[in-house]
């Protein structure tokens, strides 16, 4: 939850949510948001850590399904996407 001042300096109380995986192990959004191109700044340190946890066994299994199935660019490119939020990630965890 994040707290910020509304008019005349109310707190308003904003909930979000980290992303998660599935039944099927893959990483997913809040239904009706994308994958953040970056990493959030009202994520946590426990948020940051769920989402690396998260994004490494989501991308494991994203990988394992494309070498079943074959590879398709729009996999692919969520693959990518993954990746690059897990950097993001973990450079910020690291305190860079």
């Amino acid at each position: 939850m994040v707290v910020e001042k509304g008019k005349e300096n109310e707190q308003i109380k904003i909930l979000y949510m980290v992303p998660s995986r599935d039944q099927s192990g893959k990483f997913h959004s809040p239904k009706g948001e994308s994958l953040p191109d970056h990493v959030p700044d009202e994520w946590t340190r426990d948020d940051l850590e769920h989402a690396r946890d998260e994004l490494r066994e989501s991308i494991k299994r994203r990988n394992e399904v494309a070498a079943q199935k074959g590879e398709e660019a729009k996999h692919r490119d969520r693959i990518r996407r993954e990746e690059q939020l897990l950097r993001q990630v973990e450079k910020k965890l690291s305190g860079s």
